[in-house]
């Protein structure tokens, strides 16, 4: 077990191991997943919350380069094992450790620790994704690829991409990281349209559960005009709501959203604003506890102040804001 210096540091490490695991995968990877991602690296299989309250107090453990080399080594194989239950390759799973160092004294110096994995050369992710190819294993083997592409030079790129199109002929996963690829540029050159019309068909197949949930997702942004065009928020909402029926809270609060300041639906809002908040959504809480604090949705005052209250305690600024007003309101 790992505990760390601050709360602020467990964000930080969360933050970049969230970026790290997008360009492993190819695919959103939200905050409130990396927090428990973080929590299980630093040991604590309880998560992210149950963490923040057993560490309070607590001394913070000694930094890699304050160890003996065993136990750094054992950390990393530790955390490794993590990043690998991700369905990561065990190679970028090093890779994603030995750039993150999540144990790691920050500031650190980069010349001060050089890991073994940090100077792999992109072709080594070819070799592997070609591999995993012949063995038709067409999910992992893009996620090799498109990490080997985006450390090649932009020219180099086109022997991993042709392995991702592959890939794509046999796997909706990999179509639908496509086409969200060509809404970005990342890697494939960017075609909006062609991208929205893949992710429509795909939408009107039956799809694993993960899948759907990444299309619906990626086509309620479209919708909302995030990539440009005009904005069609009731379908934004009725996609985002999908997402949320799929288990996503990300994708109940962009329902609520959508549903509470553009649509004003409050009824609809409250349905999936509960349903983030009760899955610990901290901006959903938030949300959730001001439209019942202005008797906008159904809800005690109490029940109003203590969604408030917790927002607040997590960071979350506009209930940070709020917080003062609404005791005082209570007091009075």
């Amino acid at each position: 077990m790992f505990v760390p210096a601050s709360i602020e540091q467990i964000k930080v490490i969360a933050k970049r191991l969230r970026k790290e695991v997008m360009e492993a995968t190819l695919s959103d990877f939200s905050l409130s997943d990396a927090l428990e991602l973080t929590s299980f690296i630093f040991g604590f299989d309880c998560g992210y919350k149950e963490m923040r309250k057993r560490i309070r107090g607590l001394p913070h453990s000694k930094w890699d380069c304050d160890c003996d080399p065993a136990e750094v080594e054992n950390r990393r194989s530790f955390q490794i094992n993590i990043i690998l239950a991700l369905g990561i390759d065990r190679d970028i799973a090093a890779l994603i450790i030995d750039t993150v160092r999540p144990t790691e004294k920050p500031g650190l110096k980069e010349a001060e620790f050089v890991p073994a994995c940090a100077a792999l050369p992109a072709d080594m992710f070819l070799v592997e994704a070609r591999r995993l190819l012949d063995l038709s294993q067409w999910e992992p083997a893009a996620r090799c690829a498109g990490s080997g592409a985006l450390r090649a030079s932009s020219n180099g790129r086109e022997p991993y991409l042709e392995v991702i199109v592959t890939c794509a002929e046999h796997s909706d996963a990999v179509r639908a990281d496509i086409a969200h690829d060509m809404l970005n540029g990342w890697l494939f050159p960017v075609d909006r349209v062609r991208a929205a019309s893949e992710l429509e068909a795909l939408h009107d197949k039956q799809l694993r559960d993960d899948v759907r949930l990444k299309v619906v997702s990626i086509l309620g942004e479209i919708a909302t005009g995030h990539y440009g065009g005009v904005p069609h928020l009731e379908k934004a909402a009725r996609l985002f709501g999908e997402a949320g029926d799929l288990g996503s809270d990300v994708g109940d609060l962009n329902a609520g959203l959508i549903y509470s300041k553009d649509l004003k639906d409050y009824a609809k809002a409250a349905r999936y604003l509960s349903r983030a908040a009760g899955s610990g959504n901290v901006k959903a809480m938030s949300l959730y506890g001001s439209l019942m604090w202005a008797a906008r949705v159904p809800g005690s005052v109490e029940t109003a102040a203590g969604l408030i209250i917790r927002a607040a305690e997590e960071g979350d600024r506009e209930a940070i804001i709020l917080r003062p007003h609404l005791l005082a309101s209570l007091r009075a």
